[in-house]
């Protein structure tokens, strides 16, 4: 599977009107709260979100646990495409000590709630950080060979229409800095 997404900022008004739109013309899939903790020093990994050829990351949703592999599909930053290892436990616990057997011990925690909707065919997140930091995603999941610049046109199209801001990979890089800045967390196991 390949996901190819954009993001964009949104105030809490902005994410109460577009959740409110997005209620009333499209599917309401699910709410979900996330624990997220992406791993340091493996290869592939770079400090900054554009170089990162590889993004691991142990993750709980609502007790549903996994360690998530993400790796880059192409120099623009286009599509990644997405592994999962589902976990049987409901807390990351387990995971974290056996991953500290195998040499990483330290992380960077995040916590996002997510309210997932369906739209023309996209799916729609609506994502609140710590204090009250809002924006969305858009994702749609393709095959191999699909033309993911063309999906990527797409999704900002879209978003063109429903007059939300797509994030430049710039925005995008200091957005991330920021988040990592101000609510998530350096942790160490």
């Amino acid at each position: 599977m390949i996901e190819v997404e954009i993001r964009g900022p949104l105030t809490k008004e902005g994410a109460q009107k577009f959740g409110e739109f997005l209620r009333q013309n499209g599917e309401f899939i699910e709410s979900h709260v996330r624990e997220m903790i992406r791993l340091y020093d493996y290869p592939g990994f770079a400090e900054d979100s554009l170089k990162r050829e590889v993004d691991i990351r142990l993750r709980d949703t609502d007790g549903r646990c996994e360690i998530m592999v993400k790796k880059k599909m192409s120099e623009n930053n286009v599509g990644r495409s997405e592994l999962s290892l589902k976990l049987q436990d409901t807390n990351l616990d387990n995971a974290k000590a056996i991953l500290k057997a195998l040499g990483y011990s330290k992380g960077l925690w995040m916590h996002r709630k997510k309210d997932v909707f369906r739209y023309h065919d996209i799916e729609w997140s609506i994502v609140e950080a710590p204090e009250n930091i809002f924006y969305y995603e858009a994702e749609q999941e393709v095959g191999e060979g699909a033309d993911l610049q063309k999906i990527e046109t797409h999704l900002k199209g879209e978003a063109k229409k429903l007059q939300v801001t797509v994030f430049t990979p710039e925005e995008y890089r200091e957005f991330i800095a920021f988040l990592s800045e101000k609510v998530n967390k350096r942790i160490e196991w």
